[in-house]
């Protein structure tokens, strides 16, 4: 009985008069909570950074021309070649400088940005030869929103 008065009580609401009759509103529920909006870990300030990722390693190639092979280390990733074994790679120049190119644009991936940036390297042997060559660097950082300043800075990739 409840149920039919709780029925009929919205009709007899509707009236008869000349507006027209509404439809009686369902019920509104609490709205539910808004789901949290994911937001990928980079910004396109982040993705357009790859113009930061060439200066990090024309910087890294200045270090290397001028000698500074620690400083050099010290912008790989991975931790994989030490300022020796780096100055040992380059006994054998007597000059060495690189050209750098225009980068692509960075990729997300595992938490990292990536980017290629297209080097060309040319120089002398130390018995005067000349040389030349082209090819690309990776270079990465941390995308994740609690990684380090130092974490977030470009370094070259050497995979490890």
């Amino acid at each position: 009985m409840k149920r039919l008065v709780a029925l009929l009580v919205p009709l007899a609401a509707c009236g008869s008069g000349s507006a027209p009759a509404r439809k009686a509103e369902a019920p509104r529920e609490a709205a539910a909570p808004a789901p949290p909006v994911v937001r990928p870990a980079t910004t396109e300030a982040e993705l357009a950074g790859g113009g930061d990722a060439a200066a990090a390693l024309g910087h890294y190639y200045k270090l290397i021309e001028s000698g500074d092979y620690e400083g050099a280390a010290g912008l790989r990733s991975g931790g994989t070649v030490d300022a020796a074994r780096l100055a040992d790679n380059f006994k054998a120049y007597r000059s060495y400088h690189a050209q750098i190119g225009a980068p692509s644009r960075p990729v997300a991936a595992g938490g990292w940005l990536y980017v290629e940036v297209p080097v060309m390297i040319t120089g002398s042997f130390r018995g005067g030869k000349a040389f030349g060559s082209t090819g690309s660097v990776t270079l990465r950082r941390a995308a994740a929103r609690g990684a380090t300043p130092a974490d977030r800075q470009w370094r070259v990739y050497t995979g490890g």
